[in-house]
């Protein structure tokens, strides 16, 4: 079980990888509940997930989705 500080030097590395390191810029004015929790949520991002949302934005819609929509 990794501690607190631990577990944030690892995600901060994962964060710096992939430029997300701004999430933690104010990591040290929290107390150690917000500390815990924050690290918490940032760990149950998925960030391939939005990394795959991100590149979808601007393309055109599959033939699918094309035509009139009824009840």
């Amino acid at each position: 079980m990794f501690s607190t500080e631990e577990k944030k030097e690892v995600l901060q590395e994962k964060l710096k990888r992939i430029g997300q390191d701004g999430l933690l810029a104010f990591y040290e004015e929290l107390n150690e509940a917000e500390k815990s929790a924050l690290l918490c949520d940032i760990e149950a991002i998925d960030f391939p997930l939005m990394e795959r949302l991100y590149q979808t934005i601007g393309k055109p819609l599959s033939d699918s989705a094309v035509g009139e929509i009824e009840p």
